[in-house]
């Protein structure tokens, strides 16, 4: 019996009829598959034949098609996005720990260390940098340790961190330890999501995503809700975000194989079939949905490296796409979104309102509502018109807030009515999260595979990169223009970003990357004549 493959033309394999795999590489001929009844296989999207349907005889031909129809069960796919929803939980924590602990730190009156001003921004800040580090540099091991083995390694450096701020008695220390926080951030940032859609079956796969979103945003109500009117130390804030976020993923994990796409890159098809089996259960015949990870990765030989992928955009089109995304990312830092995360407590303070840690709680809780409200108007509606509105409104929200702070040293028009800023900061938070998860689906749909993964570093890189600048920037904005001034800088950040996107993106919904740009190069030639192809 041959030791071949063949997949069919309506899977890809070529056209006009079945046309054998491409060869595989040294790695994989090395591992190659025992998986029974595999040899000989031709399959297509709807239906699933042994070699001789003569030889194997009606039964095992019935047998074999009611195994191929059982749906893929949820139950392991849904556990292992629990472990994964908890690291992104991490990441608001982290993101929010400032905005509800500032208020202690720098209390003069405090008993334990305090810090100074210049202290208060580093440590707010300085986990943005800290993630870029992380994005960037933490992103190379991923394709030799995978995304399984990078949150084991990252979540328990983020529990020593925690436990650091926990004890620290020096506010340089406290700085450190904010610092390599953000650095794990970034690394689970990259790492969880990735972890998820390489095992989560495609019918499951959107909601999924939407659950780690949901649990990201829940991180910040989380942290709001343990400083709810600074009942809780600082301290004791810190050790409870880190235990929860860090040791029950932790431990789940490590009963988790590794993710089934990656071991088929690395060759191990044995553990790659155990992998699929067990998220997609027992009696779910996975045989197929294998040779279709194999047959797609063999088809992507020339973009596994970074190298590769960073020669593949030399394509004058995905090359703009990329530059124009990366800033659009590091100005969408500049919208507000960001520094009202990190400050919302002292912004609440500074707007006068009677419950800074009441208001903050409202505000992490419209984001979790944000994020629910996106995954019902994603599908539904395209994503140019998702972001514009959205940043519009932001703007919109952000404008009425400096008018709020300007008629606070003015006219005092509307000064007894603290609800104004309680209620433009919620409607900013509500609308910022939904704009801001779009603009990162079109970051996925818009790249091809050929450089999705080095695109996606370069994305969350400045990202958080133009996040460091931003809360870094913030408290000297506020002490040299004052706040309505600086709100009015933001509003017209927000209305950049609404001019970029009206002018430049392309929408991508119901579109694969290849089209969007194939469509693009035909637009280009038409206005300046043929454009290279590397």
């Amino acid at each position: 019996m041959k030791d071949s493959y063949t997949v069919s033309a309506n899977d890809g394999g070529g056209q006009g009829g079945d046309s054998p795999l491409p060869p595989p590489p040294p790695s994989a001929v090395a591992h190659r598959p025992s998986l029974t009844g595999m040899q000989n296989v031709a399959f297509t999207d709807d239906e699933f034949n042994l070699g001789s349907g003569e030889a194997t005889g009606g039964r095992q031909e019935l047998g074999l098609q009611q195994r191929v129809d059982v749906k893929p069960k949820r139950v392991m796919q849904m556990i292992g996005t629990f472990a994964a929803a908890l690291a992104h939980l991490g990441i608001g924590t982290i993101i929010g720990f400032s905005g509800v602990t500032l208020p202690q730190l720098t209390n003069q009156e405090s008993t334990n260390f305090t810090l100074t001003d210049s202290q208060a921004t580093l440590f707010s800040s300085v986990i943005h940098l800290g993630a870029t580090m992380g994005c960037v540099v933490g992103g190379v091991p991923h394709a030799f340790i995978g995304h399984r083995w990078s949150l084991l390694v990252a979540l328990p450096g983020s529990l020593v961190a925690w436990l650091v701020l926990f004890f620290s008695r020096v506010p340089w220390l406290l700085i450190l330890a904010r610092g390599v926080l953000g650095f794990t951030m970034g690394v689970t940032c990259f790492s969880a999501s990735n972890y998820v859609k390489e095992f989560a079956h495609k019918d499951l796969k959107p909601s999924l995503l939407v659950a780690l979103d949901a649990l990201r945003q829940s991180g910040f109500l989380v942290v709001y809700g343990l400083g709810y009117k600074a009942h809780l130390s600082w301290r004791y804030i810190a050790i409870i975000c880190g235990t929860l976020t860090t040791v029950v993923p932790f431990v789940v994990l490590l009963f988790l194989p590794n993710a089934p796409r990656w071991l088929v890159l690395r060759g191990r098809m044995d553990e790659a079939e155990r992998s699929l089996q067990f998220y997609r259960g027992r009696d779910y015949d996975c045989r197929s949905e294998l040779l279709r990870i194999r047959n797609k990765l063999e088809r992507r030989r020339d973009s596994v490296t970074m190298t590769d992928q960073l020669r593949n955009m030399r394509d004058p089109v995905l090359l703009r796409f990329v530059v124009l995304f990366a800033f659009l990312h590091f100005v969408s830092q500049f919208t507000g979104e960001v520094v009202i995360s990190v400050y919302v407590v002292p912004l609440f303070e500074l707007a006068h309102t009677s419950s800074p840690y009441d208001n903050a709680i409202i505000v992490g809780a419209m984001r979790v509502l944000a994020t629910l409200v996106y995954f019902l108007e994603v599908q539904r509606v395209g994503r140019k018109r998702l972001v514009i509105s959205s940043f519009l409104i932001c703007g919109l929200s952000l404008a009425v807030l400096a008018i709020s702070f300007y008629d606070q040293t003015r006219d005092k028009i509307f000064s007894d009515y603290e609800v104004i800023p309680i209620i433009t900061i919620a409607i900013f938070s509500f609308f910022s999260n939904i704009g801001f998860p779009v603009l990162n689906l079109v970051d996925v749909e818009l790249l091809p595979d050929t450089a999705k993964a080095t695109g996606l570093a370069i994305f969350y890189g400045t990202y958080y990169f133009g996040g460091f600048i931003a809360t870094l920037t913030y408290p000297t904005m506020i002490a040299s223009i004052g706040p309505s001034s600086t709100f009015w800088v933001y509003c017209v950040f927000n209305i950049i970003v609404v001019v970029i996107d009206y002018a430049d993106l392309p929408e991508t919904r119901g579109k694969t990357a290849e089209e969007i740009i194939t469509k693009e190069r035909e637009d280009d030639v038409s206005k300046k004549g043929p454009l290279p192809v590397y």
